[in-house]
């Protein structure tokens, strides 16, 4: 249980960050909030892989911003280097980041990964799009590797996108997706 208390300049917007620890397995987390005698709660549907077995794994995306969103506590240090935020519509000003995780389980050698990423506009229209390599020197003694790529909300016009992420190594492919938002 998270109480935030409303700070001396007014209403603001407060990501409440937390772990919890799950063997491999598909989840429903239920999340619930109550403010004033109001309460609203949201469920997710979460798939934990198997990381150290599957030859290809990856993390959700977690998108944050600069300056670094006020969370409430507890913080993710150990387990993110990033501040998550919940907020997916950016002013053209501001410079969101999107990080990921990817994990190459087992224990035969490391090999090169693809990863593809799309921006589409509502229409379904590609707007940016880009492919990297990542080596397996690239990935750590825990045989993972992470991934940043800034939302170029500067070069896009106001409206709502859908960013897709893809890992590609040979025939194994993971891939996430996430919608955001340009202010207008």
């Amino acid at each position: 249980e998270v109480t935030v208390r409303p700070g001396t300049t007014g209403a603001q917007a407060v990501d409440v960050a937390s772990a919890i620890e799950l063997v491999p397995g598909r989840y429903e987390i239920r999340v619930a909030a109550e403010s004033g005698g109001r309460a609203g709660s949201t469920f997710l549907d979460v798939d934990v892989p198997e990381f150290t077995t599957a030859v290809l794994s990856a993390s959700g995306i977690v998108v944050t911003t600069a300056p670094v969103p006020h969370a409430a506590v507890p913080l993710l240090g150990e387990t993110l280097p990033v501040t998550p935020t919940s907020r997916r519509v950016f002013a053209s000003t501001e410079t969101p980041e999107v990080f990921m995780r990817f994990y190459q389980g087992g224990r035969s050698r490391l090999k090169n990964m693809t990863v593809s990423l799309s921006i589409a506009d509502a229409t379904g229209e590609g707007q940016i799009q880009g492919t990297e390599t990542i080596l397996p020197s690239q990935f750590s003694g825990a045989r993972s590797t992470d991934w940043r790529f800034s939302l170029p909300v500067d070069r896009l016009a106001p409206g709502e996108y859908l960013l897709t992420v893809e890992a590609v190594i040979e025939d194994h492919r993971q891939s996430r997706q996430v919608r955001f938002a340009v202010a207008r």
